[in-house]
């Protein structure tokens, strides 16, 4: 399994697991799939994922539509994966929305898949006879399938349950014969201490290519929840430690500030030009949620917004009925570049379309803002209910047998208030997670006191019709990047040099050969998009003069429709000399000793990162004495 090898290099012991069936309880308990509902606009983000292009996937995508997994022949690699990451992404986005059509087509897939399960166990269409099972997929099948359950026991709950039993009896059958199912890799294998094998072997660059596999930087993203998962069964708890210096030294060596992790395929360091993969976006989100609920330290949960707030809307065109494969920090063009920057993606990875790379991201960015949304609210014991991912959203649930409704309408993270009806049986304590940025909270216009371990701030709440508001304190913060640049934010929003595009649009193309598909196989608002910049990127501004404008007006629909979230930041900057990496991309801009204004200065706009699809977000600095 990709996600069990990759994570071994990063573990500093060896863990026996303990002889007992408890697992170590979460510090938050999620609620079952369905009893939370977006509003606002992380309803209309979601919605607009239905109706786009992850929605649409079982309706004309091969790998899904035809997926070897019900019976077709088409996969785009032997670990036969299309249609498990699929699952795993439609199910949360179609409970959490209550789509009845996306519910019909897990209803006919599923049966499907369970109808072909083999008569030793064995889900999935590999055969004994062919020598190729592995575990792989079936990981994100069982995702997919245990959040079924939580959605629809009545339904799912006996055959799943049934199918899963007989296969985990199989397969730890295939483990005892020395692995098998596993996918494992040459070189070493966890044979290093601590995390210096991470930090110092991933920058270098013959260790990388040899060793690519432990420095996939979607596998990581999927094993930074690696610690806190095995922590349950062996009750360890030095790997709370093992988990945070993994999530730490992720993001310090090969963070993007959108919140994202920085790996063209491979983690390669922090120079802007490298781009994020949109599938370590959304396995990012769910890692660090995961890490928040069964864990519970506050950082995670800061984490979590930052990628769900940039790094993942930053990634879809806006309509949801494209994507980018790889997303670069400073990305002033999305185009077919004339030599690609990236270890092992093709020249048009950073353009939107429906497969402009590897069809992983296709498949699988559909499971970011679900999962999101799905862990917004936690259970804090058996008398609370925590508000852990601040957003819009509306959940329905039970304390002590008691119903419970909160229903809170925002506009955050773009704006600083939460407000909150709650209609309860019982009285019981309601937690609003205070995030590490804010600049001070009030609850109905009155401080309230924060937990300094926790990160929260406790609300009683009887039983009846309560109201609240809850305000977060959000100023202009600047964070250094490499190569003396900054990166600047306001709450958990990245503002990035916003970059006037010039779009070209048409038809979708195939990812291996770049030929457009035939008229009639696809959607037609399912389009390929190029972007060239119709203004100069090639800027530093003067952080002494950075000013946060709110704008007016409701937000946009789509939210991050190009350009026209109504908030902005300006900042005076000036056109310097940056030369292009590989002629195609910015290089990392030059020393700051060496920036000289090639003209007169000007007002610099910054705009929300998710809604500029061309951007620069690390930015040089220059001091024009204001």
């Amino acid at each position: 399994m990709r996600l069990l090898n990759a994570i071994l290099c990063l573990l500093p012991i060896a863990i026996k697991a303990r002889d007992t069936d408890e697992l170590v309880p979460f510090a938050y308990e999620p609620l079952p799939l369905g009893s939370i509902t977006p509003n606002g606009w992380l309803r209309t983000e979601l919605e607009a994922s239905a109706a786009g292009l992850g929605g649409h996937l079982y309706d004309f995508y091969r790998y899904v539509a035809n997926s070897s997994w019900i019976g077709g022949d088409q996969e785009y690699s032997g670990l036969n994966e299309a249609l498990p990451y699929w699952l795993n992404a439609i199910v949360p986005l179609s409970y959490t929305l209550q789509d009845d059509r996306l519910k019909a087509d897990i209803k006919t897939v599923v049966s499907k898949i369970l109808d072909l399960i083999q008569p030793d166990g064995w889900i999935g269409p590999e055969t004994l006879e062919a020598g190729n099972r592995l575990i792989w997929a079936r990981t994100l099948v069982f995702l997919g399938f245990t959040n079924l359950v939580d959605a629809d026991p009545e339904s799912y709950e006996e055959p799943i349950i049934n199918a899963l039993f007989r296969f985990n009896e199989l397969m730890n059958s295939m483990l005892k014969n020395n692995g098998t199912g596993m996918i494992y890799h040459d070189g070493d294998k966890a044979s290093a201490g601590d995390f210096t094998w991470f930090r110092s072997r991933s920058q270098d660059m013959e260790v990388a290519d040899r060793e690519w596999p432990f420095l996939h930087g979607v596998t990581v993203a999927e094993a930074l929840k690696y610690a806190a998962v095995f922590r349950r069964s062996t009750h360890n708890d030095s790997l709370i430690t093992t988990a945070k210096n993994g999530v730490d030294w992720t993001f310090k060596y090969h963070g993007s500030a959108s919140g994202s992790i920085l790996a063209d395929e491979r983690l390669a360091g922090l120079n802007p030009f490298y781009g994020s993969e949109l599938c370590t976006e959304v396995e990012a989100i769910y890692s660090l949620a995961y890490n928040y609920f069964a864990i519970g330290d506050p950082d995670y949960a800061d984490r979590t917004e930052l990628a769900a707030f940039n790094a993942l809307p930053a990634a879809m065109w806006p309509d949801w009925t494209s994507h980018q494969y790889m997303t670069e920090s400073n990305q002033p063009f999305s185009k077919n570049l004339s030599a690609s920057p990236f270890w092992n993606v093709n020249t048009v990875g950073q353009t939107f379309g429906v497969e402009p790379n590897y069809p992983c991201c296709t498949v699988n960015h559909p499971q970011g803002l679900p999962k999101f949304t799905m862990y917004s609210f936690l259970k804090n014991g058996n008398n609370g209910l925590v508000h852990a991912l601040l957003s819009p959203g509306k959940v329905n649930t039970k304390i002590n047998d008691k119903e419970v409704t909160i229903d809170c309408q925002t506009d955050y993270p773009f704006n600083t208030s939460l407000s909150y009806t709650i209609n309860s049986e019982t009285p019981f304590e309601f937690y609003l997670r205070v995030p590490q940025w804010s600049t001070g909270i009030k609850i109905n216009q009155q401080p309230s006191p924060i937990n300094s371990r926790t990160g929260l701030t406790k609300v009683r709440i009887r039983s009846g019709k309560t109201t609240l508001n809850y305000d977060i304190g959000m100023d202009i913060q600047t964070k250094s990047r490499a190569n003396d640049t900054i990166a600047v934010y306001r709450g958990p929003i990245l503002y990035s040099l916003y970059i006037d595009p010039i779009t070209t649009s048409g038809p979708p193309h195939y990812y291996g050969t770049q030929q457009e598909w035939p008229e009639g196989t696809y959607p037609p608002q399912m389009q390929d998009h190029s972007m060239a910049n119709g203004t100069e990127w090639n800027v530093a501004i003067d952080p002494s003069t950075l000013t946060f404008h709110s704008g007016s007006g409701p937000l946009p629909s789509p939210t991050f429709d190009d350009g026209k979230l109504p908030m902005y930041v300006t900042a005076q900057a000036c056109l310097i000399d940056w030369p292009l990496f590989k002629g195609s991309v910015p290089a990392s801009p030059p020393a700051k000793e060496d920036r000289v204004c090639l003209g007169d200065s000007f007002v610099a706009t910054l705009r929300p990162y998710g809604s500029s699809k061309l951007h620069m977000s690390d930015l040089p600095t220059i001091d024009l004495g204001g």
